[in-house]
């Protein structure tokens, strides 16, 4: 586990996030231009969010629809400049953290540096 320091605030991008489990089927909308390897899913609940395009069995589809190939919570987590956090998982330029807290979410690497 990676202890890090958050160098820049952050705030989530939507309060409720898109939760998959592998076998749900998505339509998958827009790339991320300021992230590649993000796509705008969105669920059968009509919930959308950002996923990684790995966790996707066609994250190309001609059709717009796929299904998830593993479990994946989009969860945002807003930090503060100054703050320490936990985390070990990367994915296309951003980390899962734990705050003091315990609460547990998504980060862009641009806002924290390792520390130890």
């Amino acid at each position: 586990m990676t202890i890090y320091r958050a160098i820049a605030n952050h705030t989530r991008s939507y309060e409720t996030p898109l939760v998959v489990k592998r076998g749900d089927p998505l339509s998958v909308g827009q790339s991320d231009s300021e992230w590649p390897g993000w796509l705008w899913c969105v669920g059968v609940t009509g919930m959308g969010g950002w996923l990684p395009a790995r966790v996707l069995a066609d994250p190309d589809p001609r059709d717009g629809n796929t299904i998830a190939v593993e479990d994946f919570d989009t969860m945002e987590l807003t930090i503060r400049a100054g703050e320490l956090l936990q985390g070990d998982v990367g994915e296309s330029g951003w980390l899962w953290v734990t705050n003091a807290e315990g609460r547990s979410g998504w980060v862009p690497e641009t806002t924290v540096e390792a520390v130890r």
